[in-house]
This record gives C-alpha cells, structure tokens and sequence, in this order.
C-alpha cells in the first residue's frame, strides 16, 4: 500500500502502470435490494426505495439539468440509472477506471454521494491515512503525469459530479485496517445519468466512448 504522503499524481502514475499489468479490479460490499436474493420486499428496504423513486423523478433530472447546463431539456431517453449502495470495508478499493460505458447508452454524467460521516470531523492528513478517499487522475498529458490529479476524503453530505469520457480517469483508495476502530464507515451512493448514444458523424466519435478526446 502507498504511503498516504505520496503526492495523488505519483499515486495515479502507480495505478495507471499497474492498470497496465492487471485491467481494472475492484472490491467493495453492495448494500442494495437488488442483493438480497430472488424474494425481494420493498418495504425491508425503505431509505433506498425513497431514494429510487426520487431518482426516477424526470422533476430531479430536469432540476439537474438546469443546474448544470442552464437549462432544464432531457435529452430524450435520458434517465438516471437507479443508485448503487456501496460499502467499502478494510481493504476494499476500486482501481484504475473512467466510468465510461460501452453499450448502446452511454454515461454523460456521473453522480458519487458520499456518507462517510467520520471523515466530516478528521482533518486532510488523518481521513487519507484511513484509506477510502476518492482519487481523481482526469486526463494523462504527453510526459504520462496527471495534471488534474487531486486526493478527495468523502466526507458526510458531499457529492462528486463528473463527465465519463477516455480522460476521466479515478480510483478509489483501499481502505486500512484501522478505519474501523477509527469510527469510519465508508458508505456511499453512486448513479449514472444515462443518455441514447447519437448516430455516430463520419470522423467522429460518439460522446463518451473510448475514442473521444
């Protein structure tokens, strides 16, 4: 594991190169109704019901929309895939990845809440020794550096909202053995707002393939 005190840039050059050797990798613990088996109730699960059905909302995704391009038209068949419950315990991770998907929709934004409530309390230093922080890399320059790279705790009530495309490369950090003991429990919600793929333009590639720069 990497000291916490290596700067996220050198820590993004070690994952792309063991990106390189091994593909990307994951493990983390998923907290969701679409887990527990074929016997499904609901009503066992009623804090995520809540939130699927806030998520379903074309209200919530035209609001969205209007924060984040000023105005409040959908693309039509644009949707909010259904959030995902995670929990990252010691040693779980995420390596190396962009988010981008490659069926026939392709994600045009990415939605990560975080409710780590421990970290809210812990300054920079003492949350990234606990592992678990968000790790954004962006984009690789022409010498293989990351300019954009920066280490994110996921403190309480907080959210990361990105654009899944070839750059938007990120992980996130394996989570010690200590955080336990420490009070953290890194829980977090992820969902992607999911858009038809447009008819590809000669020359072109689409918005949010591989191809794309």
């Amino acid at each position: 594991v990497a000291s916490p005190s290596l700067p996220p840039a050198e820590r993004c050059r070690m994952l792309r190169a063991l990106d390189d050797r091994l593909g990307f990798k994951f493990r983390y613990h998923v907290l969701d109704p679409r887990n527990a088996g074929h016997e499904i109730k609901a009503a066992n699960f009623p804090g995520q019901m809540r939130l699927y059905s806030g998520f379903a909302s074309k209200t919530w995704t035209k609001a969205l929309m209007l924060l984040l391009t000023g105005s409040h038209e959908v693309p039509d068949g644009a949707d909010f895939e259904l959030p995902f419950y995670r929990e990252y315990r010691p040693e779980d991770y995420a390596l190396f990845h962009n988010d981008v998907d490659g069926s026939n929709k392709y994600r045009a934004l990415c939605m990560n809440y975080w409710l780590s409530k421990q970290v809210a309390s812990a300054n920079g230093d003492a949350a990234a020794s606990l592992g678990g922080s968000f790790l954004w890399c962006g984009h690789v320059d022409s010498t293989g550096r990351f300019p954009e790279a920066r280490r994110l705790p996921p403190a309480w009530n907080t959210a990361s909202l990105f654009a899944p495309h070839a750059g938007s490369w990120h992980a996130v950090e394996a989570v010690q053995e200590s955080a336990p003991a420490s009070g953290l429990r890194r829980l977090s919600f992820t969902s992607w707002l999911s858009a038809p793929r447009p008819p590809r333009a000669s020359g072109k590639a689409p918005p949010g393939s591989e191809d794309e720069l």
